[in-house]
């Protein structure tokens, strides 16, 4: 494993990962633990189920999807979901939403993803532990000056942000909007394609191969959890992936080159336990 580096970015990769060390330096890092990254996060960053309350596990925002694109907020939301959030709001544009809350009655869907309703728009923001950004937003030029005001706001409320897909495109067209964003910060998922567009981008001022939304969404519940547990965002940047991969590992050995995300979705809870014991 690699040495964190300091930026001001956490950069995610399905197998591998840059890390940051955050402005709290007191939080546990990767590199100060005497025992595997797995072991530390299940003895110390899953929460335990007595006495919880609902909210407790998380309370995650997923701002994405369009008209075209109803499939990777879902997989990112209902990924946050069932890798052990509570709450999971779906914050998505008025053509969406009766589409994505077709897919599932367990997530709460907002279809107010739009210039009009920035109001509603920032209260369900305020409700987010965690708020993943991007997953199937499109790119026109209307939904990347949205998105732009949503990480605005975001950086007002010092919210965590978990940022794919379509929110990196936003970013690589003005890397201002999370230079110098406030502690706890920001993870950013690219697959190579992304990555490539972020390098070219956040040198000029900061001197999937398959990731996917499975795994964006994971990282939001682990995330909120970490930050709770004054952990570091390198354990569950670590703890995602490795649930992401044994996701893909145990519905690929069932499905073989006919999996899906849908059939990776179904092995979560299984993955959970593999790597973290039981969820």
């Amino acid at each position: 494993m690699s040495k964190p580096i300091r930026s001001k970015f956490l950069l995610s990769f399905y197998t591998s990962f840059v890390v940051t060390n955050e402005a709290n330096n007191k939080c546990v890092d990767i590199d100060s633990l005497n025992e595997p990254v797995g072991e530390y996060f299940a003895k110390n960053v899953v929460p335990k189920l007595e006495g919880l309350h609902k909210g407790d596990t998380g309370k995650i925002v997923v701002v994405g999807g369009s008209s075209e694109y109803t499939g990777a907020p879902y997989f990112a939301a209902i990924s946050a979901l069932k890798a052990g959030a509570d709450l999971v709001y779906v914050l998505t544009t008025a053509s969406a939403a009766p589409v994505i809350k077709s897919y599932s009655p367990d997530l709460i869907v907002h279809p107010t993803l739009s210039p009009s309703t920035f109001t509603a728009i920032e209260a369900v923001l305020r409700k987010a532990d965690v708020i993943v950004i991007g997953p199937g937003l499109g790119r026109t030029p209307e939904t990347v000056h949205l998105t732009a005001n949503i990480l605005n706001t975001c950086r007002t409320l010092r919210k965590p942000l978990v940022i794919d897909a379509d929110g990196l495109y936003v970013i690589s067209k003005d890397v201002t909007l999370v230079k110098n964003y406030p502690s706890p910060g920001i993870i950013m998922t690219p697959n190579h394609l992304e990555a490539k567009y972020l390098k070219k981008a956040v040198e000029a001022v900061a001197a999937r191969g398959g990731q996917g939304d499975i795994l964006s969404g994971s990282l939001g519940t682990f995330f909120g959890w970490a930050l709770k547990a004054n952990v570091c965002a390198s354990v569950p940047t670590f703890a995602a992936a490795r649930l992401t991969r044994a996701c893909n590992e145990i519905a690929f050995a069932a499905h073989g080159r006919s999996m899906t995300a849908s059939d990776m979705l179904l092995q979560i809870h299984a993955a959970f336990e593999k790597c973290f014991g039981e969820l």
